[in-house]
């Protein structure tokens, strides 16, 4: 069967080395987990905040839809810093949950910085010395 145009080919038809390639790399990717909320911290260098407003819509809007939280995990590094979803980690917290799901990376912090530029560009207002978050 043809793929439509934009599309790539049915599993079905992907060559046995491409498909194990792929299949490979999806058993590699990290996976969210159950994380107690003891083991996180907010990366003290993440410049993000949110308005109360903005805020309690976030806490209202996990509150109505807590599964929502495994589609868009928090990111930390092995020590627990959080580097993407502090706002969800705070959010959780508020509303007393005990554990959040969570991606934990072996990851330096100069790359777990860039994650969190990329992932912050389009919300929340910026304090501190600027946006590198150094």
């Amino acid at each position: 069967m043809k793929s439509l145009p934009g599309q790539g080919p049915e599993p079905s038809t992907l060559p046995v080395s491409r498909a194990r390639k792929m299949s490979e790399k999806l058993s590699r990717e990290p996976r969210a987990e159950a994380v107690p909320l003891g083991r996180l911290a907010p990366a003290p260098w993440n410049p993000r905040t949110i308005k109360d407003e903005r805020f309690q819509n976030l806490v209202r809007s996990i509150q109505a839809d807590p599964d929502f939280l495994w589609r868009r995990p928090t990111l930390a590094m092995a020590d627990g810093t959080i580097y993407a979803g502090n706002m969800r980690y705070r959010a959780a917290q508020r509303l007393g949950m005990a554990t959040v799901p969570a991606i934990i990376e072996d990851i330096p912090e100069q790359l777990a910085k860039e994650r969190a530029l990329r992932d912050n560009r389009q919300w929340g207002d910026w304090h501190g010395r600027g946006r590198s978050g150094s």
